[in-house]
């Protein structure tokens, strides 16, 4: 079938058929932050003037972060000089800054955090600090039917991808045989994965949710 390139995914509605053709010239690997204190209060925290002061890791969003850490570095054993060859994306909210300070930490990274905006959680509209999932779960149903929706005011699944897919453009036209670890939020690191899975944004919920500090990396699909 025809490629799907990082920038017609931000023009158009990919089929689940369309590949992503684009040949990387980076490595690059998603992960969530560590579990935070909205997780363990059970709401949700998009709105930028709260999320970046507030609702940071708690003691085991912490040790998940350093244990993602150990991961990367079996995941890149094979790598040379790791510390130069790393670059760490992450959202500016409280809880993936942290996360990324970890892992940047614990990886001996050189090159100083690159914070993006484009990498922020998913922002949720009238659902911002709600904790009544059972009005959530109808976003979920809705994101199922079409990516394009902003029920609630919510930003939607196409939306998400196509901030997420710009910023993997640039960064791939930035950079060149680098390791570039994202650190991201659920619902964003998601729906990016998904098409990068080759399927539709829509199908992004029919996929495992990301866990906390679950690393993925983002693979080009195989063209049939």
């Amino acid at each position: 079938p025809h490629g799907l390139t990082l920038e017609s995914m931000a023009e158009s509605r990919p089929k689940v058929d369309d590949t992503v053709d684009q040949k990387l010239k980076n490595k690059f690997f998603l992960i969530r932050h560590g579990q935070a204190f909205s997780n363990t209060e059970g709401i949700l925290v998009s709105n930028p003037d709260i999320g970046i002061k507030k609702y940071g890791l708690t003691d085991t969003g912490k040790q998940q972060a350093k244990e993602a850490a150990e991961t990367l570095k079996s995941l890149l054993s094979l790598e040379d000089d790791l510390s130069e060859k790393v670059l760490v994306v992450s959202s500016d909210f409280l809880r993936t800054k942290e996360t990324a300070e970890i892992i940047h930490s614990n990886l001996v990274i050189k090159q100083p955090i690159r914070f993006e905006t484009a990498l922020r959680e998913r922002r949720m509209g009238d659902l911002d600090m709600t904790s009544d999932f059972n009005v959530v779960r109808k976003l979920w149903s809705h994101d199922r039917v079409d990516p394009t929706h902003n029920e609630y005011g919510a930003e939607s699944v196409m939306e998400m991808v196509v901030r997420m897919s710009h910023l993997i453009q640039q960064l791939d036209k930035e950079y060149a045989g680098r390791i570039i670890v994202m650190i991201s939020h659920g619902d964003p690191s998601q729906c990016i994965h998904t098409v990068f899975m080759g399927l539709s944004p829509s199908e992004f919920r029919t996929q495992p949710g990301f866990q906390n500090c679950e690393i993925r990396q983002l693979l080009e699909p195989e063209i049939n």
